[in-house]
């Protein structure tokens, strides 16, 4: 089977409100949108050197990128795999990695972009496990429409470091991260 990843970096232009930038979580200067769109374009150039088709739902913060209509976008591009990005200021309560899937279904793929971010960030960041979309805090995001309908593989992380703000990641996090799950997908 021919793989078409599409990657969702989570929030920006339009997210919610047409002409209006999303940010979604903020710390340290960063924005969780700016954060998981370096991800995706990282993720997007490693997986193109590993003969993996991607489509981005952005590639900037002026793409005009309503929550609604991005299932509507990767079917559209043909896509077979769906992966939304999140990065979230952690809590003493949410600490950790965790992947959110919507069915039996996605589970394969869920299990598979945990164990990439398990690889990369190690055990110093608590494996939140695998989740039902439903357990989500941002469940709402289903009656959005941001989970593709059936004939594509779909899972959205989360991802939670302790610290002051969602900056502390490791330095360079996002290419390791990209190139474990690229290799793990393919």
């Amino acid at each position: 089977m021919s793989i078409k990843l599409c990657i969702d970096p989570g929030h920006g232009m339009g997210n919610i409100v047409s002409g209006r930038f999303d940010p979604g979580a903020s710390g340290g200067g960063l924005t969780e949108a700016d954060i998981v769109l370096q991800w995706a374009l990282t993720g997007k150039w490693v997986a193109d050197q590993l003969g993996i088709a991607v489509f981005l739902t952005r590639d900037d913060d002026r793409d005009e990128d309503p929550v609604a209509k991005r299932d509507d976008l990767a079917k559209a591009n043909g896509c077979t795999h769906f992966l939304s990005l999140h990065c979230n200021s952690a809590s003493a309560v949410a600490r950790g990695v965790e992947t959110f899937y919507r069915d039996a279904a996605d589970k394969v793929l869920a299990q598979k972009a945990q164990d990439s971010l398990l690889k990369v960030f190690g055990p110093d960041v608590p494996n939140r496990g695998l989740k039902l979309e439903g357990q989500s805090q941002h469940s709402r995001l289903a009656g959005y429409g941001v989970w593709p309908t059936r004939g594509t593989n779909r899972v959205r992380i989360h991802i939670q470091r302790q610290g002051p703000s969602i900056a502390n990641f490791p330095r360079y996090a996002h290419r390791l991260l990209a190139r474990a799950f690229a290799k793990n997908l393919g």
